[in-house]
């Protein structure tokens, strides 16, 4: 059975239904994978777009680490439910959007039946609608689970060298990506909550490893914070055809955020902390063009709220995920965390949306629309941003069509937000302007606890202030009036 869920309407959300869809017919190009090799994915043939199959494409993640943090043997669920991320992560890599070939049609919805052996199937089953609900959204697929029973256990669950002993809980827990924001959320928790902290990353690249390490190397000295910090590496030690790869990875944040709550899990705790301003956690689309998850809802409170609900079910205890920035911008985040001491720290941060960035020596391209995002809000909180981070400088260098396009789409989306986000407008107006992301307003309200009318004050308020932010920077652009006349 598939479960396929349409939420569609304003202010209200309709109730996810299981449905049998012949997903062929429709133009959903359709992968089927198992899972239940240890640590490794098979990918069937289906004959009729035609997609070929594959054996025992060998995938890893970090288990260890989470038994080495706890102090004791892992158990059983937890173990499945770290699989189940890599799992997740695998078949979202290897169901290629083009399906026939690099330059083919692309789909941007799939159905993807994953089997994923596991140490108790009924467990799983009573919570499988809760995931597929949460997982539906994040990656905007049709998505089947089969849980089937895993015969073999793994190490970290038999492990006795931490008899007699336990982990020491953490004052808070949040996730750690080594970007500006999560850096912000390291401050804010450690000024504000203090004690010692756990920080989760997770890493797929080497360069990323790195650039998380010599962040994190540089906090120990900050004014005696204490904290400890576990770095996940998930991936593919060796793949087998980077021709079947899917670059658009939506599922990376569902690993991301799996880890936090495992480390909840293990730690005895019940709240994990994101911080990402509220721009990106909603990421309303920049274009018209951009639907569903064209846009990435890696940190969207929606998704956050439905995968929490279904670890909660799934380890029968309450976890919940607090987002403490989701109605600032980036530059009132900084400003609010950061002074004129911590720009070492900040340097050592990365934003940009094609890090790491092979090509060049500066962590930031400058160019993208995280870089100028980036760049927007420090000037905003006043605080150091030296040209130097970046392999191009958009505040002195003349700018060509390529390096433009950036500035472009953002002049672009902060002329659209302002069409229902100006002092002027109604408040619903950004129901009509974004009918689909108004979709899940409500629900996103319900789960922050707040009203609708509360939830559009407060989106509203920020996208305004975002306006602004993005406008002051731009007017010091030295090719302002071209940006301009380029995105009419």
């Amino acid at each position: 059975m598939k479960y396929l869920f349409h939420e569609r309407g304003w202010g209200r959300q309709q109730t996810p239904k299981a449905k049998h869809s012949d997903s062929g017919s429709k133009g959903r190009p359709e992968f089927m994978f198992d899972f239940c090799a240890v640590h490794g994915i098979s990918r069937q043939n289906i004959e009729r777009w035609p997609i070929k199959g594959f054996s025992e494409q060998s995938a890893q993640i970090g288990l260890s680490a989470f038994a080495s943090w706890a102090k004791r043997p892992l158990m059983a669920v937890e173990t499945d439910w770290i699989n189940l991320a890599l799992a997740i992560y695998s078949a979202d890599r290897f169901a290629s959007r083009r399906p026939a070939a690099s330059a083919g049609d692309r789909y941007w919805r799939r159905a993807i039946s994953l089997k994923v052996a596991v140490a108790d199937p009924p467990r799983w089953q009573r919570v499988k609608s809760s995931i597929l609900h949460a997982l539906s959204f994040l990656t905007d697929d049709d998505w089947e689970l089969d849980f089937t029973k895993r015969e073999i256990s793994f190490g970290e669950e038999m492990q006795t060298q931490f008899q007699d002993q336990s982990c020491e809980s953490p004052s808070w827990i949040c996730l750690f990506s080594g970007g500006l924001d999560s850096l912000a959320g390291f401050k804010h928790l450690s000024d504000h909550v203090g004690g010692k902290g756990l920080l989760i990353s997770g890493s797929t690249n080497e360069r990323l490893s790195c650039g998380q390490e010599e962040l994190i190397s540089k906090l120990p000295g900050q004014r005696g914070y204490s904290h400890d910090w576990l770095q996940i590496r998930y991936g593919f030690p060796r793949i087998q055809n980077t021709d079947l790869m899917e670059s658009s990875q939506r599922s990376r944040g569902w690993v991301h955020v799996a880890l936090g709550l495992t480390a909840l899990v293990v730690s005895n705790h019940e709240i994990l902390d994101v911080c990402e301003n509220g721009i990106g956690a909603l990421n309303l689309p920049t274009e018209f063009s951009q639907t569903g998850s064209h846009t990435s809802r890696a940190v969207h409170p929606v998704f956050l709220s439905r995968i929490a609900k279904a670890a909660t079910l799934l380890f029968e205890r309450k976890l919940s995920i607090r987002q403490p920035a989701l109605f600032e911008t980036k530059g009132e985040l900084l400003e609010r965390v950061f002074n004129a001491g911590d720009s070492d720290l900040i340097k050592a941060s990365f934003s940009c949306e094609i890090f790491p960035n092979y090509n060049a020596k500066q962590p930031q391209c400058g160019v993208c629309p995280s870089c100028l995002v980036r760049r927007s809000a420090l000037s905003y909180a006043g605080l150091a941003d030296p040209a130097t981070q970046y392999s191009f400088d958009a505040l002195s260098k003349a700018v060509t069509a390529k390096k433009a396009l950036g500035m472009i789409k953002m002049e672009r989306y902060v002329r659209r937000i302002e069409t229902c986000f100006g002092q002027s407008a109604r408040d619903d107006a950004a129901l009509w302007e974004y009918p689909e992301s108004g979709s899940y307003f409500s629900e996103a309200a319900d789960s922050l606890n707040m009203s609708l009318d509360e939830f559009l004050s407060g989106i509203r308020r920020l996208h305004h202030a975002f306006a602004e932010e993005w406008k002051d920077f731009s007017e010091k652009l030295p090719h302002r009036k071209q940006i301009t006349e380029m995105a009419a």
